[in-house]
């Protein structure tokens, strides 16, 4: 391999890296990720020692992620009750101005009608 084509690659490797970093810490996903990989690369025997542990710290680092995108999920229902709420109470507004101006021209034309048979 030349020279060129190592720095393309490297280059082409911290791209890719710098994008899954990115990734992981939007969906909240990056203790979780840097916990599995630290663990079972530093410390290979606790791991097989205190298996317990590292799952309950596993299970840990998970629930992180499932309570953001829950309650970002609920906030996102929520607010969409919330503006549906408020066209309806426009559409409703705006229906009844309709409603009373149709009473209105009807008791103007009956009226029109009185003061015309008079």
């Amino acid at each position: 391999m030349t020279l060129p084509q190592a720095i393309v690659q490297l280059i082409g490797v911290i791209f890719l890296l710098t994008i899954i970093w990115k990734l992981l810490s939007r969906t909240k996903l990056l203790p979780f990720t840097l916990y599995l990989i630290g663990v079972n690369n530093i410390y290979p025997v606790w791991v097989a020692e205190h298996q317990l542990a590292y799952y309950g710290i596993m299970a840990l680092c998970l629930l992180y992620p499932a309570a953001y995108w829950l309650l970002r999920c609920r906030q996102y229902r929520q607010e969409e009750a919330e503006a549906k709420g408020e066209l309806l109470a426009i559409a409703y507004a705006h229906h009844q101005d309709e409603r009373y101006q149709q009473v209105l021209e009807a008791i103007r034309r009956m009226d029109a009608e009185k003061s015309v048979s008079e």
